[in-house]
């Protein structure tokens, strides 16, 4: 009974696993939801048995083949329709060996663990079976596609020639058959590979030699009939319709291997001709050919040439038009023509370059080429400014009250300032230049609006740090609250005089002690000693230092039956006071009442009779024994002239007295200022180098050197040489020793 049963369960098998085959070679030509409902049944009835297992994928795979042969078959007999046959045949077949595949998962999952055991048992490598899916697809290589590879080259290599002639060309199915070639030998449960098939690639080479032919031919005609202009015009147009065309064809990443010889034929090869057209392109702003030619080369990695021409275009330009101002140099002609010159050449970086960050860093180098190559170079006469010291300037003028802008062309004008900054490599010059021109505005009280100061001050926290202007902000700080000071000190005390009083933070304003202290009057010593005692009750252990060259006074003259308003200086003030008591008085007298020496007595003297407020006899030197009078006559005691209102029903009149010529104090101011940039550069410099090494605590010379000019670089031009002299300084102070074991390495001393 046992074999009986044994026998009718083999005979069993042997229905099943020919049922499989039966329903599997159907479900290749039609697939439908009944017969893999009986594959999956069959499939799992097989496994029951290994010899059962084994046998069944064969014939399955026997299966495939003999479904393989009949499309082969079919594919060889048509003429026309050859390409539609291939590719509908492929895309059924794909997908019926796909569902198969799902079908008899169970059937493949058994015959891996047979193998797997049958390697364990004779000590071999696993190799895990081919799986159905995959068997088919090799096999459709070999028996459908290899017969027919060169027909359908020839056929994809036609359907591009006839389009590139203008002909009617038929693209329905090609990419598909075309497609079906990469995916015949891809592993469809394996991960996706960037190797291409043999047969693919073979495919892609007669495409590329076929492309590389036809356009060398065709452009090497159309370059010799054409101007420049309609080449690169051609040029782009062939370029873009072949990269549709391509897309057509052949898979997505073969498409910029193909296009790059339609690059190298039809604008590498004349790449020449391209570049010797764009400088008159710029010359003559010409933007869209400049686009145009910019692309084309962009396409072959050619567009540096282009990037130098335009460089060297804006240096060119920009200094022609500076060379131009060196005669009659303002901060405002200066920063108007640069400005002038940078909206330009953004115009042609936004509609030639469509904003590229290449041709963005040619126009901040050339910029950056022009701001700072002025260096001490420009100016008349006697007078030389640097691009910091105009910027600086030119921001003092727009934020003074006697500007005439309104408050939106005002910050456009201060964001032009910070535009040019930018570009600036002294940017500590700049420093020092706004920060005095700061402190006269906020002192004078000339500032136009304290909402454009703070704006200012912004915008340069946002390019430079807030370290840069944080005794900027300080300078803010201390008016504010000498505001409220001089207010409370007016309330408990009421003075004869009003005062405006200044008391100033020493380290962050820009100022200088006055070394001469003059004598001052009577009742503005009072004064000056009941604001002291006052501010000690307010503030502890501060001590005050009143700085006189800073002061500024307003005297009222009554001559001549007018009334006159000088706004003078605390010397000529000092000086003007005593002529209360007396019409002439000698260069002695003044120096002796004022607590002055002669030279400082003749220099305040010299200023007044610039605005012939007082008068000495022609051929005077003003030595000590030479008179000096108020000039008590009404018309020539005006001086320069400024309308003031009616008071008492007498004319009044405002004159303004500098204490030196304008020249002298503007050589003086710059001296002054490039000395104090020079100490701030020096001690920036060591506190860096004393900071990195802190941290590093040893590095090599030339490690430390190219730090130090690295995090320096932000706030100046700084050269090797500087650099070293500073490392050797803290060298010889014992910051920094050098190692005796290599003298090359420098060490930090705590």
């Amino acid at each position: 009974e046992k074999k009986r049963r044994q026998k009718f369960s083999l005979i069993d098998m042997a229905d099943a696993v020919s049922e499989l085959t039966d329903i599997a070679a159907k479900f290749l030509r039609t697939a439908s939801k009944e017969d893999y409902q009986l594959l999956f049944q069959l499939s799992n009835k097989a496994c029951q048995r290994n010899n059962s297992v084994e046998q069944a994928y064969a014939q399955l795979k026997a299966t495939v083949d003999k479904r393989l042969e009949e499309i082969a078959a079919l594919v060889r007999q048509q003429d026309a329709a050859f390409v539609k046959v291939f590719r509908d045949n492929f895309k059924q077949f794909d997908g019926n060996t796909a569902s198969l595949q799902m079908g008899v998962m169970k059937l493949t999952e058994r015959l891996g663990q047979l193998v797997a055991k049958r390697a364990r048992a004779q000590a071999v490598k696993y190799h895990p079976p081919q799986t159905l899916h995959e068997y088919a697809r090799k096999r459709w290589e070999q028996v459908v596609f290899m017969p027919v590879e060169q027909r359908l080259t020839d056929g994809v290599l036609d359907t591009l020639k006839k389009d590139r002639q203008g002909a009617t060309a038929d693209f329905e199915g090609l990419a598909d058959a075309v497609l079906s070639v990469l995916y015949m030998q891809q592993n469809p449960a394996a991960a996706p590979t960037t190797e291409l098939p043999e047969g693919y690639t073979r495919l892609e080479e007669r495409v590329s030699e076929a492309t590389d032919g036809f356009y060398r031919t065709l452009a090497g005609d159309k370059a010799s009939s054409m101007l420049c202009d309609a080449y690169m015009e051609f040029a782009d147009s062939c370029l873009r319709t072949e990269e549709l065309r391509l897309r057509k064809v052949l898979y997505e990443p073969s498409v910029p291997r193909v296009l790059t010889i339609c690059n190298k034929r039809l604008v590498a090869d004349y790449a020449s001709l391209i570049v010797d057209a764009v400088k008159p392109y710029i010359v003559s702003t010409k933007y869209n050919q400049l686009r145009l030619a910019f692309q084309l080369l962009d396409r072959v990695g050619g567009v540096q040439p282009v990037l130098t021409l335009f460089e060297n275009h804006i240096r060119s330009c920009g200094t022609e038009k500076l060379s131009a101002l060196l005669g009659d140099l303002t901060p405002h002609g200066y920063v108007d023509t640069l400005c002038d010159l940078h909206r330009t050449y953004a115009e042609f970086l936004t509609r030639a370059f469509a904003d590229d960050a290449r041709v963005l860093a040619c126009v901040d180098r050339a910029f950056k080429a022009l701001v700072n190559a002025t260096g001490r170079g420009l100016g008349s006469g006697n007078v030389s400014f640097s691009s910091a010291e105009l910027l600086a300037q030119f921001a003092d003028s727009l934020l003074r009250k006697t500007q005439k802008l309104s408050e939106q062309d005002c910050d456009a004008k201060l964001n032009d300032v910070i535009l040019l900054l930018r570009y600036v490599e002294d940017k500590d010059i700049f420093q020092k230049f706004y920060s005095r021109f700061l402190a006269k505005r906020l002192i004078n009280d000339t500032s136009g609006s304290n909402e454009s100061e703070e704006n200012m001050i912004s915008s340069l926290t946002k390019l430079c740090g807030f370290e840069y202007t944080s005794k900027l902000q300080r300078m803010f700080k201390d008016i504010i609250l000498s505001t409220a000071l001089t207010q409370d000190f007016e309330r408990d005390h009421k003075p004869k005089f009003s005062a405006r009083i200044c008391v100033l933070q020493a380290g962050a304003w820009p100022m200088r002690t006055q070394a001469s202290q003059v004598t001052l009057p009577p009742a503005l010593l009072t004064w000056i000693n009941q604001f002291e005692n006052f501010y000690s009750t307010q503030h502890l252990g501060r001590k005050l230092t009143w700085l006189h060259n800073v002061a500024t006074s307003t005297l009222r003259a009554h001559l001549t039956g007018h009334v006159y308003e000088f706004t003078v200086t605390t010397f000529q003030m000092v000086m003007l006071l005593l002529y209360n008591d007396k019409d002439v008085r000698t260069v002695g007298e003044l120096a002796a009442n004022m607590g002055l020496q002669i030279g400082e007595v003749v220099s305040t003297v010299q200023s007044l009779l610039r605005c012939k407020v007082l008068l000495v006899e022609e051929g005077r030197s003003l030595e000590e024994h030479d008179p000096v009078r108020v000039n008590l006559a009404s018309k020539t005691a005006r001086g320069r002239k400024i309308g003031f209102p009616q008071n008492d029903e007498r004319k009044s009149k405002q004159c303004g007295c500098s204490s030196r010529s304008p020249q002298r104090e503007i050589e003086k101011e710059k001296t002054e200022t490039d000395e104090s940039v020079e100490k701030d550069r020096r001690l920036l410099l060591q506190s860096v180098c004393v900071r990195t090494m802190k941290a590093r605590k040893r590095m090599l010379f030339n490690d430390l050197l190219q730090d130090i000019l690295k995090q320096c670089s932000e706030r100046f031009a700084v050269s090797v040489p500087f650099v070293k002299k500073g490392i050797e300084e803290l060298i010889e102070k014992e910051y920094l020793m050098r190692s005796e074991e290599n003298r090359n390495e420098i060490h930090y001393v705590a």
